[in-house]
Order: structure tokens, then sequence, then C-alpha cells
């Protein structure tokens, strides 16, 4: 067993300049030299990923075995078209920001208030133009409701809807400090 091999390779997002077959190639020689196990992609559309998994196959190169998409219930759009892809093509799925950047803590409660300092859409405000919907706060007050009828946090809800999908393997949740972890 090689110590300098990486077990996942992910690939951050496209390469819109460059032909996947390309990135393919130089990748699948990377595995094919020991140096990474398994390739990864994030941030791919289904349409790229799709593409990508038909050059893999048509050139015969290593295809992406785990992609990782963000995935909330307040960004819920992998599951109507790529989670089902990827369980159909046993690609492994590891979403991340199942609390969309903070936004399903409860903590902002409609576009018109402030926005507290020292949380995630006060020092990036630009995820705001992500999450900041009128749908999205409805979700926020649904999950809250929910959360005060069943005694559990809405953390633990929404955690526990991106868990309970078809097709998530994992769950990548980001902290900025430890008493988000607690």
């Amino acid at each position: 067993l090689q110590t300098d091999t990486l077990d996942i390779y992910m690939l951050h997002g496209e390469f819109p300049n460059v032909p996947i077959r390309e990135t393919l190639e130089a990748l699948d020689h990377e595995v094919h030299s020991g140096r990474i196990r398994t390739l990864g992609c994030s941030n791919f559309s289904l349409k790229a990923l799709q593409e990508a998994q038909q050059a893999a196959s048509d050139h015969q190169l290593t295809r992406f075995e785990v992609i990782e998409p963000p995935f909330s219930l307040a960004d819920a759009a992998p599951r109507d078209h790529l989670l089902p892809y990827c369980v159909r093509e046993s690609i492994a799925t590891m979403t991340y920001s199942p609390l969309a950047a903070g936004f399903l803590t409860g903590k902002y409660s409609s576009p018109d208030h402030a926005i507290p300092k020292g949380t995630r859409f006060d020092i990036i405000p630009g995820h705001s133009d992500v999450y900041f919907s009128e749908q999205n706060f409805q979700i926020v007050e649904k999950l809250r409701q929910l959360a005060n009828e069943r005694g559990q946090t809405m953390v633990r809800l929404a955690m526990q809807w991106v868990f309970d999908q078809p097709g998530v393997s994992s769950i990548l949740v980001g902290a900025r400090k430890r008493s988000h972890l607690d």
C-alpha cells in the first residue's frame, strides 16, 4: 500500500475550456500510476457528469465514482434528476451544505430583516442570493414549526431530511466555530 496515494481526487468544478476527455485522460494516468484510487467531481451539473461518464466509457478511462453536490431543503434540485442518475450508475453522492450555508438554522427570519453580524451571510454575502427567496423563507418557517411540534432542533430535522433522501451516500458539514458542531 502506497502512503502517497490519494483515496479520492475530486475536481472542484467543471473546466468549460478543457474537453472532459483530456481531463479524464490526465486523471486516468494518475489512477493507473497508483497515485489516486478514486475519482470524483464537485459542483458538476447532471449534464456535465453524464458527458464525463460517457467520455470515460467511450475511451476506456477511469470514471467518476463520487460526486459532491450541494443539497438541502433550500436547494433540493439534485433530488429529482442527479441523485436518481447516481443511484442507477452506482456513483456515490457526498452532499454538502445540508443547512444551506446556515440558512436552515433559523437565524434568518426574512429578507427584510438585518443579517446578524458574524454569520456566514454577513461574512460572505454572495450566498444570500442563492438562499434568500420567499419560497426558502417559507421552508424555514415550516421547519421551525415542525421542530417545535417534535421537540427537535431545526438543524437536526434539516440534516435528517438530507440523510433520508434516496441516493445520498454521505453528508459533508462545514462549521466555522466549535460551537456549531455542538
